[in-house]
């Protein structure tokens, strides 16, 4: 999951997911008349269509960014359907201590 919500927040919409959701009266539509429903596959590709444009209103990339200044540390490319992230930093350490945190990302 790549989201600028925090996970507390995300994880019980993800997990709703998994549970089929019947709407039988049309409040939500009285309360929020300006809200135009869509199906998951145009959505998906609206959120990818803003990804590769950079037209995304906030991101976690977003907060790397400012923190370096004007340097971008990733790049998002698109390969054979699938969105690529690459990032890059220099950092003035030995190598070894450097491999050791990097090998001991995601356990």
């Amino acid at each position: 999951m790549l989201t600028p919500v925090h996970w507390r927040v995300l994880l019980p919409l993800i997990e709703g997911l998994h549970s089929q959701s019947v709407v039988r009266d049309d409040l939500a539509q009285k309360l929020f008349p300006e809200i135009q429903p869509m199906d998951f596959q145009t959505a998906v590709r609206l959120a990818l269509g803003r990804v590769a444009t950079d037209d995304v209103e906030t991101s976690w990339s977003d907060a790397l960014v400012v923190s370096q200044g004007d340097i971008r540390p990733y790049t998002l490319t698109t390969s054979e359907g699938m969105m690529l992230e690459r990032r890059q930093m220099f950092l003035d350490l030995p190598p070894a201590p450097v491999f050791c945190a990097y090998t001991g990302l995601g356990g």
